[in-house]
């Protein structure tokens, strides 16, 4: 079986992976914390912009994860690392950006 998600250029299956891990992160903290960039995204322009702006910042996640780490590219993200993400991710002229490092919370 083949999925769309193998034939959509740019996305691998790790970045499909980190974008529903990032997902369930921005639902987690979706209503506690009102004024993060991602809240005011959303509030904005609705759950289906955050989705796909997610989707879009999927493929920096996990290199960030990667490069932290120094694991392979085929070494799976740990989904506890997209919290720590999603809070350091900034708005530039009306687009989130992802960090370009973090200390990952212990």
């Amino acid at each position: 079986m083949s999925s769309n998600a193998d034939q959509t250029p740019g996305m691998d299956i790790q970045d499909v992976i980190t974008a529903m891990c990032l997902w369930e992160a921005h639902l987690e903290i979706y209503d506690e914390a009102g004024t993060n960039p991602i809240c005011q995204f959303r509030s904005d322009l609705g759950a289906n912009q955050t989705r796909e702006a997610l989707a879009e910042l999927a493929p920096a996640c996990n290199a960030l994860w990667h490069e932290l780490n120094g694991w392979e590219k085929w070494d799976t993200l740990d989904w506890h690392f997209c919290p720590d993400f999603i809070l350091e991710i900034t708005m530039q002229d009306g687009e989130l950006v992802a960090p370009k490092t973090l200390e990952p919370s212990t």
